[in-house]
Protein backbone atom coordinates (compact mmCIF):
# COMPACT_ATOMS: atom_id res chain seq x y z
CA UNK A 1 0.00 0.00 0.00
CA UNK A 2 0.85 3.77 -0.48
CA UNK A 3 1.67 5.86 1.69
CA UNK A 4 -0.16 8.53 0.82
CA UNK A 5 -3.20 6.56 -0.83
CA UNK A 6 -6.60 7.30 0.33
CA UNK A 7 -8.14 4.68 2.82
CA UNK A 8 -9.52 1.57 0.95
CA UNK A 9 -12.00 -1.51 1.75
CA UNK A 10 -12.10 -4.45 0.05
CA UNK A 11 -14.26 -7.43 0.71
CA UNK A 12 -14.05 -10.70 -0.73
CA UNK A 13 -15.10 -14.56 -0.10
CA UNK A 14 -13.87 -17.55 -2.30
CA UNK A 15 -16.68 -19.09 -4.38
CA UNK A 16 -14.29 -21.93 -5.56
CA UNK A 17 -10.66 -22.82 -5.80
CA UNK A 18 -9.31 -24.10 -8.95
CA UNK A 19 -5.83 -25.39 -9.74
CA UNK A 20 -3.70 -22.03 -9.47
CA UNK A 21 -6.58 -19.78 -9.37
CA UNK A 22 -10.07 -18.80 -7.71
CA UNK A 23 -13.15 -17.67 -8.13
CA UNK A 24 -14.17 -15.05 -5.60
CA UNK A 25 -17.25 -12.91 -4.89
CA UNK A 26 -15.64 -9.15 -4.07
CA UNK A 27 -17.40 -6.21 -2.55
CA UNK A 28 -16.07 -2.66 -2.39
CA UNK A 29 -16.78 -0.57 0.47
CA UNK A 30 -14.96 2.34 -1.47
CA UNK A 31 -14.60 3.49 -4.61
CA UNK A 32 -10.98 3.97 -5.54
CA UNK A 33 -9.06 3.46 -8.49
CA UNK A 34 -7.75 -0.15 -9.34
CA UNK A 35 -8.93 -0.99 -5.81
CA UNK A 36 -9.83 -4.24 -6.22
CA UNK A 37 -6.48 -5.15 -8.43
CA UNK A 38 -4.16 -3.09 -5.80
CA UNK A 39 -5.95 -5.17 -2.31
CA UNK A 40 -5.70 -8.52 -4.31
CA UNK A 41 -1.83 -7.96 -5.32
CA UNK A 42 -1.39 -6.53 -1.59
CA UNK A 43 -2.44 -10.41 -0.31
CA UNK A 44 -0.30 -12.06 -3.17
CA UNK A 45 -3.01 -12.96 -5.17
CA UNK A 46 -3.35 -11.10 -8.24
CA UNK A 47 -5.97 -11.16 -10.70
CA UNK A 48 -5.60 -13.81 -13.79
CA UNK A 49 -4.53 -11.67 -16.77
CA UNK A 50 -3.63 -8.55 -15.00
CA UNK A 51 0.41 -7.95 -15.99
CA UNK A 52 -0.16 -4.45 -14.67
CA UNK A 53 -0.41 -5.65 -10.94
CA UNK A 54 1.63 -9.36 -11.05
CA UNK A 55 -0.95 -11.56 -12.57
CA UNK A 56 -0.55 -14.12 -15.23
CA UNK A 57 -1.69 -13.55 -18.75
CA UNK A 58 -1.70 -17.24 -19.74
CA UNK A 59 -5.23 -18.12 -19.13
CA UNK A 60 -6.57 -14.95 -19.67
CA UNK A 61 -5.52 -12.18 -22.35
CA UNK A 62 -7.03 -9.23 -19.66
CA UNK A 63 -7.80 -9.24 -16.35
CA UNK A 64 -10.11 -11.52 -14.89
CA UNK A 65 -12.63 -8.70 -13.36
CA UNK A 66 -15.83 -8.73 -14.39
CA UNK A 67 -19.22 -7.05 -12.31
CA UNK A 68 -22.03 -9.36 -12.20
CA UNK A 69 -24.02 -7.37 -10.39
CA UNK A 70 -24.19 -3.70 -9.23
CA UNK A 71 -26.92 -1.76 -7.15
CA UNK A 72 -27.32 1.83 -6.20
CA UNK A 73 -29.16 4.18 -5.00
CA UNK A 74 -31.03 6.21 -7.96
CA UNK A 75 -30.15 9.80 -7.10
CA UNK A 76 -33.21 11.97 -8.21
CA UNK A 77 -35.82 9.07 -7.26
CA UNK A 78 -34.11 7.43 -4.34
CA UNK A 79 -35.04 3.97 -5.52
CA UNK A 80 -32.72 1.14 -5.47
CA UNK A 81 -31.65 0.18 -8.94
CA UNK A 82 -30.09 -3.30 -9.25
CA UNK A 83 -27.84 -4.10 -13.31
CA UNK A 84 -27.11 -7.50 -13.84
CA UNK A 85 -24.76 -8.61 -16.35
CA UNK A 86 -23.53 -12.30 -17.63
CA UNK A 87 -20.22 -12.60 -17.57
CA UNK A 88 -18.16 -12.97 -21.16
CA UNK A 89 -17.25 -16.30 -22.93
CA UNK A 90 -13.35 -15.82 -22.03
CA UNK A 91 -14.32 -15.43 -18.06
CA UNK A 92 -16.56 -18.62 -18.14
CA UNK A 93 -14.18 -20.74 -20.19
CA UNK A 94 -11.95 -20.10 -16.68
CA UNK A 95 -15.06 -21.76 -14.83
CA UNK A 96 -15.90 -25.30 -14.33
CA UNK A 97 -19.54 -24.87 -13.32
CA UNK A 98 -21.66 -22.73 -14.52
CA UNK A 99 -23.65 -22.58 -11.53
CA UNK A 100 -20.64 -20.93 -9.78
CA UNK A 101 -21.48 -17.60 -11.15
CA UNK A 102 -24.76 -17.43 -9.69
CA UNK A 103 -23.13 -17.47 -6.29
CA UNK A 104 -24.41 -14.11 -4.91
CA UNK A 105 -28.20 -13.62 -4.07
CA UNK A 106 -29.81 -10.19 -4.13
CA UNK A 107 -29.88 -10.65 0.11
CA UNK A 108 -25.90 -10.12 0.12
CA UNK A 109 -26.89 -6.35 -1.36
CA UNK A 110 -29.00 -5.59 1.07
Amino acid sequence: MRADGAPSVTDYRVVRRYDGYSLLYIETRTGRTHQIRVHMQYIGHPLLGDTLYGGAPERIARHALHCARMTFTEPLTDRSVCAACSPPADMCALVADAADWQFCPPEAHA
